[in-house]
């Protein structure tokens, strides 16, 4: 029984996510197809907000191959070539490995608008931030850049490098060599008083533990314990619902079913369980009717609660994220759905 509950559940969460994906899938096509013809219409401008509706649902190597000719025709190098990049990487996508001379073209001519910037002496576990974007790490390189100035910065545990490139030129190299920060100009920390002496103190690692704790506040971790309550009892709720369910339509098959010489012998009407001629029901009637009443309850409670507490925890597992200290670590992702639509056109 125990094997079954669990065969079900999974069988209806899988099901459930099926049209999602489809859909998403479907809504992707027909953004790309609406992009591609305003595109063979001179419409740039009008197209790119398509692609990158196309690639925030989809993230799929075509969506942003397309959404980076698109950044392409409008000059917006730094754009096209990330997006250019991440379709190239892809070796399974078909329509990708059909356009790959092409998007591979389309690459370099972007690159030939921007500058390149080569990380040299970084530990190989750096951190390489342009512009307040995290690039990866220093074998990730050489960095395309665009022209002008330009805040390189490189994190290395504890180390932080940082410079400013000016008058960067498209085609131009420039090298940047990782120097770790003078022993003489890191901070020595004042004596302590005696009394700060005299009190224990926490290694600074774990000091840095718990303030980062108390900053976080109604942030990261705090609804850890709440949201995996909610997902457990939720899941066994459900687990409970399918079982009544299953009991409930057992009992009702029985009393369908059930017979004396060939003939039905439980019946109901207008409530109430009779006999074959309309008498008192025999206690086996009784019995099967009292299971279907108190199955169908336990069903329909186990069911709402079980809903109720996965919903509330998907939720708190949303929101149950540590805040970055620092701005340019973060990714910030906001879909429109603004222009969704149908229409036809021919692939690119």
């Amino acid at each position: 029984m125990h094997r079954t509950l669990l065969g079900l559940l999974v069988a209806l969460f899988a099901l459930s996510s099926v049209p999602t994906l489809s859909f998403a899938a479907d809504a992707a096509e027909v953004l790309i197809r609406r992009g591609v013809d305003k595109r063979r219409n001179n419409d740039n401008k009008g197209a790119l907000p398509l692609f990158q509706e196309a690639f925030e649902i989809s993230q799929k190597p075509r969506a942003a191959a397309q959404l980076g000719l698109c950044e392409q025709a409008l000059e917006m190098w730094g754009e096209a070539e990330a997006h250019l990049s991440e379709s190239l990487v892809s070796q399974t996508d078909t329509w990708v490995a059909a356009k790959r001379k092409t998007l591979e073209t389309s690459l370099r001519d972007t690159r030939a608008h921007m500058a390149r910037i080569v990380i040299e002496k970084a530990p190989d576990s750096a951190m390489i931030i342009i512009n307040g974007t995290a690039r990866g790490k220093p074998a990730d390189g050489p960095f395309y850049v665009r022209t002008g100035d330009v805040e390189v910065s490189i994190v290395a545990g504890t180390s932080h490098f940082e410079t400013v490139i000016t008058s960067l030129a498209a085609g131009e190299n420039r090298m940047v060599t990782f120097a770790r920060e003078p022993e003489a100009k890191r901070a020595v920390p004042p004596p302590m008083s005696h009394a700060a002496q005299s009190s224990p103190q926490l290694p600074a690692e774990f000091a840095a533990d718990i303030h980062g704790t108390e900053k976080s506040g109604s942030g990261g971790g705090s609804y850890a314990n709440l949201k995996w309550i909610s997902l457990g009892v939720g899941t066994a709720a459900l687990a409970v619902g399918t079982y009544a369910l299953l009991a409930r339509n057992g009992a009702a098959n029985s009393f369908n079913s059930e017979s004396l010489d060939g003939k039905k012998v439980c019946f109901k009407s207008d409530g109430r369980v009779t006999g074959p001629d309309g008498g008192d029901a025999s206690a086996r009637c009784d019995d099967l009717d009292s299971t279907i009443s108190s199955m169908t309850t336990v069903a329909t409670i186990g069911f709402v609660t079980g809903v109720s507490l996965v919903a509330v925890g998907v939720v708190l597992w949303a929101i149950d994220k540590p805040k970055e200290e620092s701005a340019s670590h973060a990714l910030v992702c906001s879909p429109s759905f603004q222009q969704f639509g149908f229409a036809c056109a021919g692939n690119f």
